[in-house]
């Protein structure tokens, strides 16, 4: 079966494309040959395309001969020595930058160069994701919420059973414990429920009580909407059309209004901005590193402490 790649970062080097094999220093064909692998990425017009690839080991030299093939390098704009370390690359090099400083690199280079810019780019914005945050604390009162449901183990074939129960914890903004319960939601004979679990009749007018009022801190937005379906009588807002707190910093927008449109939300999403507050840009891919979730409201305290009093200057940051 031939292999599909999920984008470049993944291809061997030894694959290319029909259009790399022909600018190769000495260029190979691939005519006759079926593709070896593909590749999912995106086309000069940022569509989703499918490229074929060959594996240049099998591929035959084409029927230029020295001579043309010395006149055509003589007549290349494209140069493929790299800018950077001096590499004498096979292929052409790429431009990588813009002004005032463009360069020619190798493809080493080149993925340093794109990484530095990624990790620029998250830089940059972490001062407005420190002063986003710190506005939560001295804004309008808030508490921190954390929704986990209880799966029970799957059947002997695998398929999940109904959740069983949903334990709910609500705390201050320092932390401290407000609320914690284990809702019952299913009958009182079944299975796998944790013990102290308590009847959801019961325990919800609990929660509204807690929370009344207030601005919902959580890792996720999921879990107010979890929330919401368990409790139809709760009154805070439902944040499926709240997306402020879940917006990428790299996408354009007008930083005012994204602050601005912070401040009135009225459930604080901490998973983005702690993943783009952290900048950790993963080494093959490129991609923002996801931030995985403190595990408790007093850890989720501690964490949006730190980023409120992150100070952009300092790179010892512990």
């Amino acid at each position: 079966m031939t292999e599909t790649y999920q984008g470049w970062w993944d291809v061997p080097a030894h694959l290319l494309t029909k259009t790399a094999l022909g600018e190769l220093e000495f260029p190979r064909t691939c005519e006759g040959r079926k593709p070896d692998a593909f590749v999912e990425a995106r086309d000069w017009r940022d569509r989703k395309a499918l490229f074929a690839l060959f594996d240049v080991r099998e591929c035959p030299p084409t029927a230029a001969s020295a001579a043309q093939l010395d006149t055509a390098q003589r007549r290349r704009v494209k140069t493929r020595a790299c800018q950077d370390c001096g590499a004498r690359c096979q292929q052409p090099l790429t431009t990588v930058g813009e002004h005032p400083v463009p360069a020619r690199l190798c493809p080493a280079c080149r993925h340093i160069a794109l990484l530095r810019r990624e990790q620029t780019r998250f830089a940059e914005h972490r001062a407005r994701i420190a002063a986003d945050v710190a506005a939560v604390l001295t804004g309008p009162p808030a508490v921190l919420l954390q929704l986990d449901l209880h799966e029970p183990p799957r059947t002997e074939r695998g398929s999940r059973r109904p959740v069983t129960a949903a334990r709910i914890q609500v705390a201050d903004l320092d932390g401290t414990t407000l609320l914690d319960l284990t809702l019952r939601l299913v009958g009182p004979r079944a299975k796998w429920v944790p013990d102290g679990a308590i009847d959801k009749a019961e325990g919800l007018p609990r929660v509204r009580e807690a929370i009344a009022g207030k601005r919902l801190v959580v890792w996720s937005a999921d879990e107010v909407i979890e929330l919401c379906k368990l409790d139809p009588d709760c009154e805070h807002p439902s944040p499926r059309f709240d997306v402020a707190w879940a917006w990428p910093c790299t996408r354009d927008c007008d930083p005012e209004w994204l602050t601005a449109t912070r401040a009135k939300a009225s459930t604080v999403e901490v998973r983005r901005v702690a993943a783009e507050w952290r900048g950790e840009v993963d080494p093959q891919t490129r991609l923002l590193v996801r931030s995985l979730p403190p595990g408790t409201p007093d850890r989720l305290a501690l964490l949006i402490h730190r980023i409120a009093t992150t100070d952009p200057a300092d790179k010892e940051a512990r």
